[in-house]
């Protein structure tokens, strides 16, 4: 699909979507109430940008991260009092330009950034990344098995990626970090990274523990 050189955006605060990804968002707010309206009666298309304020952009309040993702309204849901439960789905990789207008609601300018190192083999990377998925598991990770038994159909890396990190990786910077890396490889890298700190702060805390129950240390 072709992404508009202008579309509407929400800027949420550590909130980081990724193309391929689901996001159900709750809208109450009057603006997106009615950019929602609009753009239901679009292309359905609006950008989430994660609220960053060092990326420099000029703006009143609120201001967007240098990368967001443009994503498709997939169903909406209006309520009885006005607000409405969506689900958008990312579409693509976005370098926010410019804030085009602020009302009735944001818009920005973008340029799509396309993934570099589509053309290399990536199934060692997805399989190294499944194997890392079922350490997880294995190690008390919570996530819904429907989940886990979709995205083991996935068999393009890049998708794969984009599933795992956005349901494994908590911190918002680290997503943000993905987001904004073009390289598949390098994204690969800078997940796999998060991954081995994770685990090892896992391991520090269980050898602090010790044979200490968790209801003793509640308790304390």
């Amino acid at each position: 699909m072709e992404i508009p050189e202008t579309v509407p955006v929400m800027t949420l605060s550590d909130t980081v979507l990724f193309p391929h990804v689901v996001l159900p968002l709750y809208i109450f707010e009057p603006r997106y109430r009615q950019m929602l309206d609009e753009v239901l009666e679009g292309n359905r298309l609006f950008a989430v940008a994660r609220e960053d304020t060092a990326s420099g952009i000029d703006a009143e309040d609120e201001p967007p991260a240098r990368f967001a993702t443009v994503g498709i309204v997939r169903a909406s849901h209006q309520n009885a009092d006005g607000t409405s439960n969506l689900v958008l789905q990312g579409l693509a990789r976005v370098r926010v330009l410019s804030i085009e207008s602020e009302l009735p609601y944001r818009r920005i300018r973008v340029q799509v950034v396309p993934s570099a190192g589509t053309e290399i083999s990536t199934g060692p990377m997805r399989e190294k990344l499944r194997h890392r998925l079922r350490d997880d598991l294995g190690l008390g990770a919570d996530l819904p098995e429907e989940f886990v038994e979709f995205i083991d159909g996935i068999e393009d890396a890049e998708v794969y990626l984009d599933y795992i990190g956005y349901a494994m990786c908590a911190c918002p910077e680290t997503k943000q970090r993905l987001l904004e890396t073009p390289d598949i490889r390098e994204r690969y890298n800078i997940f796999m990274r998060y991954l081995d700190r994770r685990a090892n702060r896992r391991k520090l805390d269980a050898e602090l523990q010790g044979a200490t129950r968790d209801e003793e240390i509640e308790r304390n």
